[in-house]
């Protein structure tokens, strides 16, 4: 059997024809596109070739354009709190929902995304599904009872629905997540199958319409800001420390700003873009970086006279939280950038009055100098972490402290809007 087989195989080989050798010219010859004189018709390096700054320009308004159109595309009710259908509101037991109960669910997400390990896009996106959840929820219930009939759709916990708010977030901004039994153990406590978390997903989904592309968050716009931050890349190439110390200083009070102004409900109805541009504003002005309004357009979108209001309120929220803090209340958010890595941006004092020493430099730097030309100014040695920390804290309480006399003088400090609706909800 095996001489039979050795044989066949010889036979076979025999027959085989003879191997030619290879071509001396490339099999790429055929084609009628290609000249072997000459290579081919588009050099390969012009394929990975950097592109100019014009093209660089064109490309950025082209991304912000689309930024724009798609937050225009998808709105979120900003007043759905105020729609709250007596017997049927958002609460325990259909109560109504307040916004100081909404505050403190966004506050648990934050500390929740900390817990878990999830960066900034994710809760950004997750409290947007929050508000289009409840928004929906309240929808529903008013022409429910406007036909005389009780909503289909069961009540949902709301610590359910965050904590399924952000692990939808969490596989749609980077197509992965943590298992659910990591969110029902870690972050729920066990309190509900997983039977509860699908559910609760499918029916959070239905909510928004599955339309999850369409979300921008003020997430997006400060990526796109900040990517291409001219002070920032001309710091890092020149290798200029204080100056690209200064930028990262910027950087992280201005995801600051924008986490805090999660907070306040009363911030709904402001477009993400211009919540974005307001905490690029206001953290200039609390760094005393020069910035003009043509560059404040560049960078977001919009000039200082299109953000007064959302800066208005932003800027209030951030004196809020920040006696928050120095009462030793602290929100997430502020527990959050209160560390070196963050460059301790938290313990940034916040604006109280035209009185602030940092307002006349930032007001002079924009008499003098022109548009584009504005630099950071050295930063100097940091102390320890030890005194980091206390004179963080101590920052936050004189900030504290000078806003309860400004109460109680009766002068309330320029631009102000009163309490936050965060701590005065609105009925």
């Amino acid at each position: 059997m095996y001489f039979l087989s050795f044989v066949w195989h010889k036979t076979l080989l025999a027959l085989a024809p003879p191997s030619r050798p290879p071509p001396s010219t490339p099999v790429l010859t055929t084609c009628a596109h290609f000249n072997p004189a000459t290579g081919p018709l588009t050099p390969l390096g012009d394929w990975c070739s950097t592109p100019s700054e014009e093209e660089e320009e064109d490309d950025d308004r082209s991304y912000l354009k689309h930024l724009f159109a798609m937050e225009a595309s998808n709105t979120l009710d900003g007043g759905y709190l105020e729609r709250q259908a007596p017997g049927a509101g958002l609460g325990p037991c259909s109560s109504p929902m307040a916004s100081r109960e909404r505050a403190s669910v966004v506050d648990w997400m934050t500390e929740a995304a900390g817990v878990v390990g999830l960066p900034s896009d994710v809760l950004f996106l997750g409290v947007a599904l929050l508000d289009r959840f409840l928004a929906a929820r309240v929808a529903a219930a008013a022409e429910a009872a406007a036909c005389g009939a009780k909503p289909a759709a069961p009540e949902r916990p709301l610590q359910l629905v965050a904590a399924v708010a952000l692990w939808v977030a969490t596989k749609y901004e980077h197509g992965y997540g943590a298992s659910v039994e990591v969110f029902r153990r870690d972050l729920l406590c066990g309190m509900y199958s997983r039977r509860d978390l699908l559910d609760t997903e499918a029916e959070l989904l239905r909510a928004v319409d599955y339309r999850l592309s369409s979300i921008v968050t003020p997430h997006a716009f400060l990526t796109r800001a900040f990517r291409g931050l001219p002070a920032r890349e001309a710091a890092r190439a020149a290798r200029a420390p204080a100056a690209a110390a200064a930028a990262d200083a910027l950087f992280y009070l201005t995801s600051y700003l924008s986490e805090a102004a999660l907070l306040e409900y009363s911030m709904l109805p402001f477009a993400p873009s211009a919540v974005a541009a307001s905490a690029l504003a206001l953290a200039h002005l609390l760094l005393g970086l020069p910035v003009t309004s043509e560059e404040l357009r560049a960078r977001s979108g919009y000039g200082w006279e299109d953000i007064t209001l959302p800066f208005a309120w932003l800027r209030q929220v951030h004196v809020e939280v920040c006696r928050a803090g120095a009462n030793r209340t602290p929100y997430a958010a502020w527990t959050k950038f209160l560390t070196a890595e963050t460059r301790w941006a938290a313990a940034v004092p916040p604006l109280l009055s035209f009185a602030d020493p940092r307002l006349p430099e930032v007001t002079a730097g924009r008499a003098a100098a022109p548009a584009g030309a504005a630099g950071a100014p050295p930063l100097q040695r940091r102390p320890s972490l030890k005194r980091q920390r206390a004179g963080a804290t101590a920052a936050a309480a004189k900030g504290a402290a000078a806003g309860r006399r400004q109460e109680e003088d009766g002068g309330a400090a320029a631009g102000a809007l009163g309490a936050c609706a965060l701590f005065c909800p609105t009925p």
